[in-house]
């Protein structure tokens, strides 16, 4: 990669020194521009400008700025960061607009606030590189890592990108509505012409990062398939920190949004979640602001040559990047989508179904069909595939693969080497008809002849449950081992986490195969006969890990195991039960007038706040940092379990298990 030579020196030593002063003043933003002249100097440049380091002091400024309020999409808290943000890109010199939209919910229409800041290029139709991010929050969350910190990345990459010369637009562009079924982008990609849409060769997603227990970062498509950006990005990871970013399909968000109207898009951010996001514990001291430097630069770089005046125009290299011709790659590991909703089915697979028809049966129920463009079973063709959705909800799929050329026996085969011999044969008018059954997946494949060609339906597929393995709480088995080694690996981490064998009875691994089973903790029926307690858990590997054997949700999972032990922990302390339950209703009493959804502090007699449930308190003391230090909603509620020695020493020792931070380990430091 050719990239740009950064700045270094004096400078950079003055810049460190400046944002000191202003982290210590509490300074607006604009304080960290620095004079520019009149706006007509940048068409005489006496030197190149150069690419500057990225200031982790700015990205913290910002982090904090951001998340003194929560940031719903319509609230006061919304439109306190939107003017936030609109003063810095003023301040770098990019054309701020506003863009408000309404739209309906269960309790009626919302409004929401985009924020862009345009910067054009000499060449009005040429190349147009977009960097956006989301900045609303979920209700009562200041949202520092989700999602405030790209936003404070977003406002760093545009400080650094905004003087250098380029033949490229750009646009960064923050969206509002990300809670609410991404709304915001929606919006955005609504109101693009044809050739903008054209026009634009990456569109750069910033995500949630700088997470300590977010694991990797990673890219994100709607299809885990490359981009062009999405490779130099990769490219300059590599080059600035010595670890390549790795791929991952992330189906459902903003990149979704872009690709259905065959934008290529890509996201940056952490594989896993945090365990402290979307509650108002997700606070700046949870996040890396040095992580945040880092990705600051890594697009910095990337952007970088993708600006360079000296390069052609990328459009259509983008476009036609690895002959992406935007068809949906089915494979053993997608999602059916069955009963979910055609905007569910749209985000997941990242593409637009084209509306044909709509119909009633003899019910009179409503029948939807839409059509997409989609490659099936390992075939490297184009097969036009129809959803049917009966009340607005998906329950059939028809792939028209003889239409598209594909034979009978060459269809069965391509079933057969993807899910084995049939499990059924039925004779019919035309011939056998074949059926599979894919329980990863959730469906059921029925292969039928006809008089002309054959028919391909694909229905939902309900598994039964099998019993894997059985093993006491210590994790020794109950009988033979089974064949699945996630069963392995999940009980190591539910050891790591339940530090009481002794109260866990036993631990049954079950699944159906494709996840979506509820896991359960349960007393068991000869204990609670014999008074003496003990309790079984259930655990589905298909809920936690990929078929691969990656993990699907680190720390959802790691959420999930601490709150069966607060649920434990409430059972066996009632008194201490009791104690958080006055405590809430204490806090309930404190709390004066009516909680107003979306407004920020100080403008109600109370803050928008409502008590975690004890199990939640419990799991957030477990996994938070500094429990006792956080301020604002839920600290006392979270604080509470510290007047207990053995909660105090449960967390003390699954924080080590874990490998998080302890306040042992902070003191040594």
């Amino acid at each position: 990669m050719k990239g740009r030579r950064r700045a270094f020196g004096k400078a950079g030593v003055l810049a460190v020194l400046i944002s000191g002063a202003v982290l210590a003043g509490c300074a607006g933003p604009s304080t960290r521009v620095l004079p520019r002249g009149q706006a007509s100097s940048k068409a005489v440049q006496e030197a190149i400008p150069l690419l500057e380091e990225a200031n982790p002091f700015y990205i913290r400024e910002s982090l904090m700025g951001l998340s003194e309020h929560p940031r719903m999409a319509g609230s006061s808290g919304e439109m306190q960061a939107v003017r936030y943000m609109e003063q810095l890109l003023s301040d770098y010199g990019y054309e701020v607009e506003r863009q408000t939209y309404t739209y309906e919910t269960e309790t009626g229409v919302a409004e929401g606030c985009n924020l862009s800041g345009l910067r054009t290029s000499a060449n009005p139709d040429g190349d147009i590189l977009l960097i956006g991010t989301w900045h609303d929050t979920a209700f009562a969350s200041p949202g520092a890592g989700t999602n405030g910190s790209g936003a404070a990345v977003f406002l760093e990459i545009a400080r650094l990108l905004s003087d250098l010369p380029t033949d490229t637009e750009l646009r960064f562009v923050s969206f509002s509505g990300h809670q609410d079924g991404l709304m915001g982008a929606r919006h955005y990609v609504s109101r693009l012409s044809s050739r903008e849409k054209q026009r634009i060769i990456g569109a750069i997603m910033l995500d949630p990062s700088g997470y300590k227990a977010g694991g990797s970062m990673v890219m994100g498509t709607a299809d885990g398939k490359s981009t062009m950006a999405g490779d130099m990005l990769r490219e300059a990871s590599g080059h600035e920190y010595g670890q390549m970013w790795s791929y991952q399909a992330v189906p459902g968000g903003e990149t979704s949004v872009f690709m259905r109207e065959e934008i290529p898009a890509v996201s940056i951010g952490q594989r896993f979640k945090s365990y402290e996001a979307d509650t108002p514990l997700d606070l700046p001291a949870s996040v890396d602001a040095e992580v945040l430097t880092q990705v600051a630069e890594t697009v910095c770089t990337a952007a970088a040559e993708l600006m360079d005046a000296d390069t052609p125009s990328m459009m259509a290299k983008s476009h036609s990047y690895n002959d992406r011709d935007y068809a949906f790659v089915q494979t053993k590991d997608t999602p059916s989508w069955f009963g979910e909703t055609i905007e569910t089915v749209q985000a997941g697979t990242g593409r637009t179904g084209m509306h044909l028809i709509v119909n009633t049966d003899n019910e009179g129920r409503t029948i939807e069909k839409y059509q997409f463009r989609m490659k099936w079973f390992g075939v490297d063709q184009l097969i036009m595939t129809n959803y049917y959705f009966t009340d607005g909800k998906l329950d059939l799929i028809v792939p028209e693969a003889s239409e598209a050329g594909i034979g009978f026996e060459e269809m069965k085969g391509r079933l057969e080497a993807f899910y084995g011999a049939p499990v059924g044969e039925n004779s019919g008018p035309n011939g056998t008809e074949y059926d599979w059954q894919d329980s990863a997946g959730g469906k059921f494949f029925a292969l039928i002849p006809e008089s002309n060609g054959y028919s391909l339906e694909i229905r939902e597929y309900r598994p039964e449950i099998i019993l894997l393995e059985e093993r006491r709480g210590d994790g020794s088995l109950l009988g033979s081992a089974g064949a699945d080694s996630r069963c392995n690996v999940y009980m190591e981490l539910l050891s790591n986490v339940t530090q009481s064998a002794e109260a866990i009875r036993m631990v049954t691994f079950f699944t159906d195969g494709a996840g979506g089973q509820t896991s359960y903790l349960t007393v068991t029926e000869d204990v609670e006969e014999a008074g003496t307690g003990g309790w079984e858990i259930g655990l589905d590997p298909a809920d936690a890990f990929f078929q691969t054997g990656d993990w699907q949700d680190y720390t959802g999972t790691v959420k999930r195991l601490v709150g069966f032990y607060g649920q434990i922990l409430a059972e066996s302390e009632p008194e201490l039960a009791e104690s958080y339950k006055a405590l809430v209703g204490t806090m309930a009493e404190q709390q004066q007038g009516p909680v107003e959804i979306g407004a920020a502090p100080g403008e109600m007699a109370s803050e928008t706040r409502s008590s975690p449930d004890f199990v939640t308190a419990f799991t957030m003391f477990v996994l938070t940092g500094r429990p006792d230090e956080t301020p604002g909603a839920w600290k006392k509620e979270v604080s509470f379990f510290y007047q207990n020695e053995a909660c105090v020493n449960y967390r003390s020792q699954v924080r080590q298990n874990l490998k998080l931070q302890t306040e042992e380990s902070t003191e040594t430091e």
